[in-house]
């Protein structure tokens, strides 16, 4: 049987001391890459340094001009590496995610097996840092509330691989055939659910795995049910709520929309008023996510850095 290729897509921005780590597992993983592609969403700090000290092994390096996203940074890593007419496998992975040494191969058992007939994409378990399973990654999208539902841990405890309708790309190791079938992430979704749309757009197509014994390291604060967003990160919350509301018209109806609302925005906006400062300041945002999601306004319509430095 010929070898399972395997190249590994890693996006990044401001954040060397993160990748570097990333990057050092990667390269030492049992089974091993082919080709490490960073992109680099015009990061400010060293990453540029620490890449060109890599670069002419097995890493290469595309700087974008300027700061398109999350979304936009794997959909450029991904319309790179199909370009031509090269077949296999890419491991997706933000910068702060940290695979452990055998996680690539215990993936790649299953594809040389052919365990997995109609798979377009496995997908490692996701721990924190502190070592707790984090099943937020991984499970089923709920086209009528718009509520991600997370795979239960009893799944994951039988060590089998099992099916999922989404995944987030931190540890997903998609095919090229399926990518070339679905085509690229959508980028003008900036950063969040473009994972969540891409899984939507896949299983039209493809089934989706989860291999609980592929494991990744990857840090979450949201696992923190107390934790509130400071000001300086609150624009995330209209990228969410944004980007919610334009999957749910496309893959839902309106009805899901306004269910969403009565659940899940209302809840928001008192979370602002009882607990939060800026509290008009963030109520607009949410207002403003509402709107432009209803609109489908996309783009990168709300700018983090503009954004912080009104709000110091």
């Amino acid at each position: 049987m010929e070898k399972c290729r395997v190249k590994a897509l890693v996006v990044t921005r401001d954040r060397e001391r993160l990748l570097a780590r990333c990057l050092e597992r990667l390269l030492n993983q049992s089974y091993p890459v082919e080709e490490i592609l960073i992109i680099d969403n015009a990061s400010s700090d060293g990453t540029q340094d620490l890449v060109s000290s890599l670069e002419g092994g097995r890493v290469a390096y595309h700087r974008l001009q300027s700061n398109q996203g999350g979304a936009a940074g794997y959909a450029a890593g991904l319309s790179e590496l199909t370009q031509s007419d090269w077949q296999g496998w890419v491991w997706m992975m933000d910068d702060d995610a940290e695979p452990i040494q055998n996680a690539l191969e215990e993936l790649v058992r299953y594809i040389e097996t052919n365990e997995l007939r109609g798979c377009g994409a496995l997908a490692s378990a996701i721990l924190t840092p502190g070592g707790i399973r984090d099943v937020t990654h991984r499970g089923w999208f709920n086209l009528s509330s718009l509520r991600q539902c997370p795979s239960p841990h009893d799944l994951y405890e039988k060590q089998d691989p099992f099916k999922v309708g989404y995944s987030s790309f931190v540890g997903l190791l998609l095919n090229t055939q399926a990518i070339r079938t679905v085509a690229m992430p959508r980028s003008d979704f900036f950063i969040w659910f473009d994972d969540v749309e891409y899984c939507l757009r896949l299983g039209e197509f493809y089934d989706i795995f989860v291999v609980p014994s592929s494991l990744v390291v990857h840090p979450n604060p949201l696992l923190d049910s107390s934790r509130r967003f400071s000001y300086g990160e609150f624009w995330k919350m209209y990228y969410d709520v944004r980007n919610t509301l334009i999957v749910g018209l496309e893959y839902g109806d309106s009805s899901a929309v306004w269910r969403y609302f009565l659940a899940i925005g209302l809840r928001r906006i008192l979370g602002v008023v009882l607990f939060d400062d800026h509290k008009l300041s963030r109520i607009r945002i949410l207002l403003r996510g509402w709107i432009d999601g209803l609109r489908n306004r996309t783009g990168k319509t709300l700018d983090p850095q503009a954004f912080v430095k009104r709000g110091a």
